[in-house]
C-alpha cells in the first residue's frame, strides 16, 4: 500500500527514500462509457493534500537553508576567541606547531564542532537536512571550515593593519608574507567578501535552489581561484621565497576543493528553456554593443599591462609604469603574476564573452563563463588597488613600495575600475533572471537539489 511522503510517495513499512509508485493497470473495456480504455481510478489522495505537502515541503527547505546559515555563521564567528586563545599559548612561537594548530582546528576541530551542534539539531528539525546527499554535507562541511578561516583571515588583517594584535604569532612563524600589501588585500577579501559568498551558498545549496546556488558558486570559484593563482606562486617566486614555513601549505585545500566544486557544477549544468531563444542582430540591441567595446577595451589595456610587466622597453610603456601604475614593479611578484593571469586567461575570457554577446542564442556558456570571469576580476582588482594605493607603513613598512603618484592617481582610478565594472556588467547582463533566457537557459528552474 503507498503511503503519502513530503517528497513523493513510498510504500507503507518500506524504504523511507521517496519514489512515485507504477501506473496502476488499465480497467477492463467496457468500464469507460466512451467506448476506449477504462476510466482513470480515483486518486489516493486528495489534490488539497498534494498541493499542502509540496507547500510544506518548501517551507522546511527554506527554514533547513535558514539554520544552516546561521549555524556556520555561529561556528565561524567561534574563530575569535579561538585565535585570542592561540595567541596566548608560547607553543606559537614554532613554526611546525602554528600548523599542527592550524590542521587540527580547520580539519579536525571545526568539523567536529558542526557535526555535534549543527548536524544534530538540523537533523532534528529540518527534513532538508536529512535528506541531502553525501556530496552535498561534504559541500556543507567546506563551506563551514572556510567561513571559520574566512574571519580567521579577517582578524589577520586587522593585525596587519595594527587594529588587534591577535595573531602577530601566525604572522611571524605562520605565514610571513603575508605581511605584505597585497597579503592585507586578500585577508580584507576573504574575510569580507569569500564570506558572505560561504553564507549565501550555504542558504541556496540547503534550500534547493539550484540556479542561484549554480552561478554564485561560479562567481565564488572565479574569485578564489584568482586569488590562489597568484599567492601561491608569488609566495614562492617573490622576496618571500626564503621565509616560507609550513603554514604554506594549509593553503592547498583552497586550491583543490574548489577544482572539485567546479567540476561537479559542469556535471550538473542548468536548465535549458523549453524553446530555442530569438536571435536579434547585435545592433538591435544597444546594451550588447556597448559591453563589446568595454570588452575590447579592456582586452587592449590587459595586453598593454601584459607588456609592461614583461619589461617592455618601450618610452610609452615605461612612462605608463613610472609614471601611474609603479606597483606593477613590486619585488613581490604578485602584480606581475596577476598581469599574466589576465593576459593568458582574462582576455581569451573576454573573447569568448564578445562571442556569447555577439550570438547568445549559441552561447549556452554565457552565464557560467560571465560567473568565473566578474569573480576573478572582482577579486583581482581589489586586491591590486588595495595594494598599490595602502601600504602598511604602520606595522610592516616596505621601503621597496613605490605609491602612485598624486597626479596619475585620477587615471589609475578610472582605468582599474572600468575592469571591474565590465566583468560585473557582463556578469549582471547574463546571469540576472531576465536575461538567462537569452541564452538558452531557463530563468527559472524551480527548486530541486544543488548537488
Amino acid at each position: 500500500e503507498w503511503v503519502p511522503h513530503p517528497l513523493g510517495f513510498r510504500p507503507r513499512g518500506g524504504h523511507p527514500f521517496p519514489f512515485h509508485p507504477p501506473p496502476p493497470p488499465p480497467a477492463p473495456p467496457g468500464n469507460n462509457p466512451g467506448g476506449g480504455g477504462g476510466a482513470p481510478p480515483p486518486p489516493r489522495f486528495p489534490l488539497s493534500v498534494c498541493s499542502t505537502m509540496g507547500a510544506k515541503d518548501s517551507a522546511d527547505s527554506t527554514h533547513g537553508g535558514l539554520f544552516g546559515t546561521v549555524g556556520v555563521l555561529v561556528i565561524s564567528l567561534l574563530a575569535v576567541p579561538v585565535c585570542h586563545g592561540l595567541s596566548l599559548s608560547q607553543h606559537m612561537n614554532y613554526p611546525w606547531w602554528v600548523f599542527a594548530a592550524g590542521v587540527g582546528i580547520c580539519f579536525l576541530l571545526v568539523p567536529l564542532v558542526l557535526y555535534v551542534f549543527v548536524h544534530r539539531s538540523l537533523a532534528s528539525s529540518a527534513r532538508t537536512f536529512r535528506s541531502m546527499e553525501t556530496n552535498q554535507k561534504v559541500f556543507f562541511y567546506i563551506f563551514t571550515v572556510f567561513g571559520f578561516t574566512a574571519i580567521v583571515d579577517l582578524v589577520l588583517a586587522l593585525t596587519l593593519d595594527g587594529i588587534v594584535p591577535t595573531l602577530r604569532f601566525y604572522l611571524d612563524h605562520g605565514e610571513p608574507y603575508l605581511k605584505s600589501p597585497h597579503g592585507c588585500a586578500i585577508n580584507y577579501w576573504d574575510g569580507t567578501t569569500h564570506f558572505a559568498l560561504y553564507l549565501l551558498l550555504t542558504y541556496l545549496l540547503l534550500s534547493g535552489r539550484q540556479t542561484a546556488y549554480y552561478l554564485w558558486g561560479m562567481f565564488w570559484f572565479g574569485s578564489i581561484m584568482n586569488s590562489i593563482v597568484v599567492f601561491l606562486p608569488g609566495n614562492v617566486m617573490g622576496k618571500w621565497a626564503l621565509e616560507v614555513q609550513p603554514s604554506y601549505f594549509l593553503n592547498v585545500p583552497y586550491a583543490l576543493f574548489p577544482i572539485v566544486f567546479f567540476w561537479k557544477r559542469l556535471q550538473s549544468p542548468l536548465a535549458t528553456a523549453n524553446e530555442p531563444p530569438a536571435s536579434r542582430s547585435i545592433f538591435c540591441r544597444p546594451v550588447d554593443c556597448v559591453l563589446v567595446v568595454l570588452c575590447v577595451l579592456s582586452s587592449c589595456f590587459l595586453m598593454f599591462r601584459w607588456m609592461i610587466a614583461m619589461g617592455c622597453p618601450m618610452a610609452p610603456v615605461q612612462q605608463w609604469l613610472h609614471g601611474v601604475e609603479p606597483y606593477l614593479a613590486d619585488a613581490s611578484l604578485y602584480p606581475q603574476i596577476q598581469t599574466l593571469v589576465y593576459a593568458f586567461y582574462g582576455i581569451p575570457a573576454l573573447l569568448a564573452c564578445i562571442r556569447g554577446l555577439i550570438y547568445p542564442s549559441l552561447s549556452s556558456y554565457m552565464p557560467a563563463l560571465s560567473a568565473v570571469v566578474a569573480g576573478a576580476f572582482a577579486q583581482g582588482q581589489f586586491a591590486y588597488m588595495f595594494a598599490a594605493l595602502h601600504p602598511l607603513s604602520s606595522t610592516y613598512p616596505d621601503e621597496e613600495w613605490k605609491a602612485i603618484p598624486e597626479a596619475a592617481r585620477t587615471r589609475f582610478l578610472a582605468v582599474n575600475a572600468l575592469l571591474l565594472f565590465t566583468a560585473l556588467a557582463l556578469f549582471v547582463r547574463s546571469c540576472a533572471p531576465p536575461f538567462l533566457s537569452t541564452f538558452g537557459i531557463a530563468s527559472s528552474a524551480g527548486k530541486s537539489k544543488a548537488a
